[in-house]
């Protein structure tokens, strides 16, 4: 098995929360470690789940990591009720499932046409969940654009100062 895919392996079973004697010994006899090799990984992946947890982002990406193991766990043991329950909490971590919010109402004293664009502009990108609800709408504009590019695997723009 290579390196990585070990490493993934461990990963799991640290963020699944067992202690790292346990984690040692399934490191050791289900993939074939030898027990200083197992302790390396174990090290390794620590670090790197220590780098992780760092941000929000991180942090998000690792709750997606736990569900999609419960998941993967519940179908493996055809366990449907908790493979819902846990593709569900994943589409709610991820916004999948948020209600489209309705328009920000115009206020008659400040209905000029450019006004109005933003607040249509603003209702497009606001459901799409790309930043918190009270962001500007130029910065969901910019993230937009951000994911759009690295969709068509194009380089990101250049921020404004």
């Amino acid at each position: 098995m290579s390196d990585q895919t070990n490493a993934d392996k461990v990963l799991l079973l640290l963020v699944s929360g067992l202690a790292e004697s346990v984690v040692e010994k399934t490191a050791v006899e289900s993939l074939g470690l030898k027990p200083a090799q197992a302790k390396r990984l174990i090290g390794r992946v620590r670090r790197r789940l220590a780098a992780l947890t760092t941000s929000r982002d991180e942090q998000l990406a690792l709750a997606v990591l736990r569900l999609n193991d419960l998941h993967a766990k519940a179908k493996a043991t055809q366990d449907v009720k908790s493979a819902i329950a846990a593709q569900r909490e994943l589409n709610k971590l991820l916004g999948l499932c948020r209600p489209p919010k309705a328009a920000p109402s115009v206020e008659k004293d400040d209905a000029s046409p450019a006004t109005a664009e933003i607040a249509a502009i603003r209702a497009h990108l606001a459901p799409l969940g790309l930043a918190d609800e009270d962001a500007p709408t130029v910065e969901l504009a910019r993230l937009a654009v951000a994911e759009i590019l690295k969709l068509r695997g194009a380089a990101p723009c250049a921020t404004a100062p």
